[in-house]
């Protein structure tokens, strides 16, 4: 395969795992695409990002710049309450995390957003939660 074959296929794979996930941080797109999946459907990062450019020029793909955090995107017909808490909680974790750790890590966030679906952990206060993660790495 050539180039732009890689880039399309990292293009369909970043509209798929956005109509699942809804907005997601460059980064994360890139690790989510990159790493999992059939081994010939994973095309290197650069690819993703090229990708995820060229959706953006197509009207397909919304950038959300955030200041100090990253950019984010979501699919073109984000909008509505449960697309808007899901950007806002990604937002409030990944400056959360920011301000007490100093850097971000996509897969804490997962982890954090992970263990708040239990009730058991829904009341925990995000200090303990970060700790916790912390120890997994």
């Amino acid at each position: 395969m050539d180039r732009q074959d890689w880039v399309e296929i990292a293009k369909r794979r970043v509209v798929n795992v956005l109509r699942r996930r809804r907005f997601a941080s460059n980064r994360q797109l890139e690790k989510k695409i990159s790493e999992a999946g059939p081994g010939d459907q994973r095309p290197e990062p650069m690819k993703v990002s090229t990708g995820i450019i060229q959706l953006v020029v197509e009207g397909r793909l919304v950038p959300h710049p955030v200041p100090q955090l990253a950019t984010f995107y979501s699919p073109s017909d984000f909008g509505g309450p449960a697309d808007e808490a899901r950007r806002d909680e990604i937002i409030r974790l990944a400056t959360e995390f920011r301000v007490r750790r100093g850097h971000i890590s996509d897969a804490h966030i997962e982890l954090l957003q992970f263990l708040r679906r239990y009730p058991c952990v829904q009341n925990t206060p995000t200090e303990i939660l970060w700790y916790g993660c912390w120890s997994l790495w």
